[in-house]
């Protein structure tokens, strides 16, 4: 994992925070705008780190 950048590595810590969030019982701590604005970010941290796991590969 050393050949991981600063920010990859910073997204996988926001991903493995928000995954642990919403399997919480705690409720978040805002509104619900604030609530979807969270999920689409923790999506699309997902979406991004898979898109990046898919091209460490060779798929063939």
């Amino acid at each position: 994992m050393s050949n991981v950048s600063e920010e990859r590595r910073k997204r996988q810590q926001n991903i493995k925070e928000g995954l642990q969030f919403i399997q919480s019982p705690l409720s978040y701590p805002g509104t619900q705008e604030q609530y979807a604005v969270y999920l689409r970010a923790l999506v699309r941290n997902l979406f991004n780190e898979g898109n990046d796991v898919y091209r460490e590969h060779d798929w063939n």
